[in-house]
């Protein structure tokens, strides 16, 4: 669907659509599979790959291979919970030794969820972007989206240019069989993964959305965000990642208890799931493009030396960094920074709002 479709049909995409499974190149190499996701479907996409193998009857699983090429080493005094992360230093495994024993085996959902977000060592997931077909879905509706391909290990950041042909009149099958999935095992894979992902996401009682792993990411970026702070107040921005973190931890925990034979609870609860990714959506946009809506997960509109953080943040810094020395006036950027930052704050908060408890309107 084309950014014209998607705000013609704004609001149906608004209150129906789950995710968005963006499947436009599927195929770039044959090593690993690389995959963009917004965080509410880390989770499901990582037990996905789990149930997929590589090959044949033997062959190691799609995570173990994803996680093998394309590792993610993470700090435990940085997670949400250290005590389940495990030792800060980079984790190696032996021989035929198996990356999922860093999971536990849970009896109950909350245990799960924040067992399989604190993991020291996870595949990574790259960055979104507007450039992919997937873009219009969470930068203006924010609708949870995931694009994978399978790419070789030295593409993960410039997949675009990995098939030179693609457009030209040698993009024919013949020559990509021939050079680049000649059997088509990676194209069989990443369908069997995309199969899977989506029988999860419809056959699941509750949306398989794990809200630790968007609380961990907005607290890594609130940390990068220290590090460049510039004077820039940030205690109004820990509470309110503080306070989502509380939240999503409380909403787990009722989610964990609730009675499954009740179908208005069970809706109530995947409805709060459903809507929670929009309410990161501002009209207005970033600073410097009104089209990325997305406070978070919007990339930032110029390039910077600066940590991963919050976009509009980003741009503004990396402006008034450019500009030091020079004789513009830096006042009109850090109105704009100040505005925005108090924006930031009051959308995190607002997420963690919609976590809350919702009394039923008659006991």
């Amino acid at each position: 669907m084309t950014v014209s479709g998607v705000q013609e049909n704004l609001k149906l995409l608004h209150g129906r659509v789950v995710a968005y499974i963006d499947l436009g190149q599927p195929v770039l190499g044959s090593t690993s599979l690389s995959v963009a996701a917004s965080p509410l479907l880390y989770h499901a996409v990582f037990n996905a790959t789990r149930q997929v193998p590589t090959g044949g009857e033997g062959s190691p699983s799609v995570y173990r291979q994803w996680v093998a090429t394309f590792p993610k080493h993470r700090n435990a005094s940085r997670l949400l919970f250290p005590s389940l992360g495990g030792s800060a230093a980079p984790v190696h495994l032996e021989e035929g030794e198996d990356w999922d024993a860093f999971s536990v085996e849970p009896l109950d959902l909350l245990t799960n969820y924040r067992h399989a977000a604190m993991l020291p060592v996870r595949p990574a997931v790259r960055a979104m972007d507007v450039e992919g077909s997937y873009a219009a879905f969470f930068s203006q509706a924010g609708i949870p989206v995931v694009q994978m391909s399978y790419v070789d290990d030295i593409l993960q950041k410039m997949s675009r240019v990995a098939f030179p042909r693609k457009h030209t009149q040698y993009d024919r099958f013949s020559l990509f069989r021939e050079h680049v999935d000649p059997e088509l095992r990676a194209h069989a894979t990443v369908a069997a993964v995309a199969g899977e992902l989506l029988r999860t996401l419809a056959d699941s009682l509750f949306l398989p959305f794990n809200l630790f792993d968007y609380a961990q990411l907005l607290k890594d970026l609130c940390i990068s965000l220290h590090l460049h702070a510039h004077g820039l107040d940030l205690g109004p921005l820990d509470a309110a990642v503080q306070n989502f973190s509380d939240a999503a931890y409380n909403f787990h925990s009722r989610q964990n208890g609730l009675d499954t034979s009740d179908p208005m609870a069970i809706r109530m609860v995947n409805d709060q799931l459903l809507l929670l990714e929009r309410v990161f959506l501002d009209p207005r946009g970033l600073p410097r493009n009104p089209y990325k809506k997305h406070l978070v997960l919007s990339p930032p509109e110029l390039p910077t030396y600066m940590d991963e953080m919050f976009p509009g943040i980003m741009d503004e810094f990396t402006r008034l960094v450019d500009e030091l020395g020079s004789p513009t006036d830096p006042g009109p950027h850090l109105d704009v920074l100040r505005q925005h930052y108090a924006l930031l704050v009051q959308v995190i908060q607002q997420a963690a709002d919609t976590l809350a408890a919702v009394v039923p309107p008659y006991t």
